[in-house]
């Protein structure tokens, strides 16, 4: 089983079997920590404890975070932001004590048919994870873009 991360705020989580079947998901858990936004580890580890299926597909294999940096034109304040996030993400996986693999967007998006559309991450799950409502939601593109994630590297 792999665990998908896309870590912004708006981001999500999913955790995929090894033959491909999503088995959980959530948005990125964020509690406010000195008044600024953080991801919530303590709530990802709960989450993770309580979806982990028992039996051989309960190996976790690894951690997929997407390899995310600050964009043109974004503000000092929002990346710094961003790179707290990354790093509450990455500090918690690193916990997990497993194989931690962090594509970029232009290589899993690619390999996948993907391009920055937002909707066609929905669609695309939609197509390997069944139509499920959750892919309806145009605000679950975090959650979406995780399960691919996971999906893309199985193969690692």
């Amino acid at each position: 089983m792999w665990i998908g991360i896309d870590p912004g705020q708006k981001g999500g989580v999913a955790m995929v079997a090894d033959g491909g079947e999503l088995i959980a998901y959530m948005r990125t858990p964020i509690i406010q920590l000195a008044k600024r936004p953080t991801v919530d580890t303590a709530e990802l580890s709960s989450w993770m404890t309580a979806s982990r299926p028992v039996g051989l597909e309960s190996v976790l294999r690894g951690i997929v975070i997407e390899k995310v940096h600050s964009m043109p034109k974004q503000g000092v304040s929002s990346s710094f932001s961003f790179g707290r996030h990354l790093g509450a993400v990455e500090g918690w996986a690193i916990g997990q004590g497993c194989k931690i693999v962090m594509p970029a967007p232009s290589v899993w998006k690619v390999r996948l048919g993907l391009g920055s559309s937002k909707t066609a991450s929905l669609d695309r799950a939609r197509q390997d994870f069944g139509d499920l409502s959750i892919w309806k939601v145009k605000a679950n593109d975090g959650i979406a873009e995780a399960a691919l994630l996971a999906l893309h590297c199985r193969s690692y």
